[in-house]
């Protein structure tokens, strides 16, 4: 592998000593202006060819000689590396910059048997078990966190449950709201189909009223055209005494008065009208006390609805003043008791520290 690293120092010099050699003989040349303008001279071009040459040669023993000496040095890193590493050196507890971190300290605990009277290693106000220490108090926080969460944890869970309770209750009145609306609907449309019933009952009787009064009317006129027929003037009558300009006119020469029948006639027509005004009267204000009666139930039947439920929102005011006025008093004992018994330590314990100036 080495072979030529000796000749190839030789060669390498005579190289470079010719190249030395041929500049000098070229600047000569280039320089003196006596062969500059002469023409073409052989021996330089074959001169200038064997220069490229070697240089060429001379290249590539350079490209060689620079890949086997970096092999070499690869070699003899990847040696180092492999079997002359640091720790492997007798030299190397003493150079080792991990020696103070491996070592065991002068003092591992207050009860060391190492550290004698003498031995400068105990201090006051030294605190060799912090670590364990805050390991401890980190614990207690933890465990405090814990029941902090678990109370609020549990606060939710009872606010959820008597929010529960409160919209359940809620619904129970809106239901109850419901049945009290279709309650006073349906009283409504009771009072709706009586007053239909009344009203076509008085149609009817109206209906039958008016038939009556039209069969009077016309048995009035039937009357009154047969007493037209029957009278003295068409039977030429001599004791003609009515007008000819209607049935109840007379000519006031010719009349002797009013029969006893007329007159019975008349107060007869006249009583049968004032029973009739009478009895409509009645009617009408029978109907009136009936229709005010309906009206007066029906104020009731809604004033007693609006105090029952004036009277069950009292009470469950009342009731939901009294469950909150509870979880106020539990909720006071549960902190009462957080103050009194679990937390009673905490200022004895933080307290016992920096009390001196060490």
């Amino acid at each position: 592998m080495f072979k030529f690293d000796v000749p190839l120092d030789k060669k390498e010099s005579a190289y470079i000593e010719r190249r030395r050699r041929l500049e000098e003989e070229r600047k000569a040349r280039i320089f003196n202006s006596k062969y500059r303008t002469i023409g073409f001279n052989f021996c330089i071009v074959i001169l200038v060819n064997d220069l490229l040459y070697n240089c060429k040669i001379s290249q590539i023993y350079e490209q060689q000689e620079s890949e086997n000496q970096k092999a070499i040095n690869k070699a003899l890193n990847e040696f180092r590396s492999n079997n002359q590493k640091p720790e492997t050196r007798r030299e190397w507890d003493l150079n080792d910059p991990n020696y103070l971190k491996k070592s065991t300290p002068a003092r591992i605990s207050n009860d060391d048997i190492r550290c004698g009277p003498a031995s400068i290693q105990k201090f006051e106000g030294e605190d060799l078990e912090s670590n364990i220490r805050k390991l401890y108090q980190q614990e207690q926080n933890r465990e405090w966190l814990n029941q902090q969460m678990n109370a609020i944890q549990e606060e939710k869970n009872r606010q959820e449950e008597a929010d529960r309770i409160y919209n359940q209750r809620i619904k129970e009145l809106d239901d109850r709201l419901c049945e009290l609306t279709q309650a006073e609907e349906q009283c409504r449309r009771s009072v709706n189909e009586a007053l239909t019933k009344y009203n076509q009952e008085l149609s009817k009787q109206k209906n039958h009223e008016n038939l009556r009064e039209n069969e009077k009317l016309n048995n009035n006129r039937i009357t009154h055209m047969l007493n037209v027929i029957n009278s003295d003037m068409l039977t030429e009558n001599p004791q003609v005494a009515q007008s000819a300009f209607g049935p109840n006119r007379v000519i006031t020469d010719r009349w002797k008065g009013m029969s006893e029948k007329q007159i019975k006639d008349i107060e007869d027509i006249r009583k049968q009208q004032v029973e009739n005004n009478n009895r409509l009267k009645k009617e009408e204000k029978l109907a009136n006390e009936m229709w005010n009666e309906q009206l007066n139930a029906r104020d009731r039947a809604a004033l007693l609805i609006e105090r029952e439920e004036q009277r069950k929102k009292i009470e469950l005011n009342k009731k939901n003043c009294r469950e909150n006025q509870q979880l106020a008093l539990e909720q006071r004992g549960y902190r009462d008791y957080l103050d009194r018994r679990i937390y009673t330590n905490e200022p004895q314990f933080f307290s016992q520290f920096n009390t001196t100036s060490r």
